[in-house]
């Protein structure tokens, strides 16, 4: 009979163990799919750039592979925003943010190009759909990333206002 305990509390452990390992990421799920998709990009977008986005932009999900335990992926959301939002927007950034066009280093980073004697081609904007923006602002976090061409792994955030289009590309990207 004591045999017979033993296996059943080990039954019931692994039972338990089994329930947990199921249950976290649907609880998880949940909660993500509890706050909206909008609301959590909004969110992303005003702590990285301390900047407040209007609550009538239009938010396209262009690209999101963001998957797995590392969190490693590349997303593009577009806001599209109407006259008077842009005009309140580019009030709120015009200080602290960069005029295009993009440094080099960016620029190469985005849609390619030689430096130094060094083809990059690395296409990183052209792959996922970000248009080169010839009238506008853009901003990266952190914004001191040192030989950002050099480095093996990417983990910044860019955002590029097109005030031709009214329209803000959120791009961020962590390998």
């Amino acid at each position: 009979m004591h045999k017979y305990k033993k296996k059943n509390i080990l039954i019931l452990f692994l039972t338990i163990v089994l329930i947990l390992l199921i249950a976290f990421p649907v609880i998880d799920m949940i909660i993500k799919n509890n706050s909206s998709s909008n609301d959590r990009i909004i969110y992303q977008f005003k702590k990285n750039f301390e900047v407040a986005i209007p609550e009538n932009v239009l938010i396209t999900n262009i690209s999101n592979s963001y998957e797995g335990i590392h969190n490693d992926g590349e997303l593009l959301y577009t806001f599209q925003f109407d006259k008077h939002e842009s005009i309140e927007f580019i009030t709120n950034i015009e200080h602290t943010w960069n005029h295009t066009p993009l440094s080099d280093d960016i620029n190469i980073l985005l849609y390619g190009g030689y430096k130094n004697g060094i083809n990059y081609q690395y296409n990183l904007g052209q792959k996922i759909g970000i248009p080169i923006v010839e009238n506008g602002f853009w901003c990266i976090v952190p914004k001191d990333i040192d030989n950002i061409l050099l480095q093996y792994s990417f983990d910044f955030t860019l955002s590029i206002f097109d005030t031709d289009t009214n329209i803000l590309y959120y791009y961020k990207i962590n390998t």
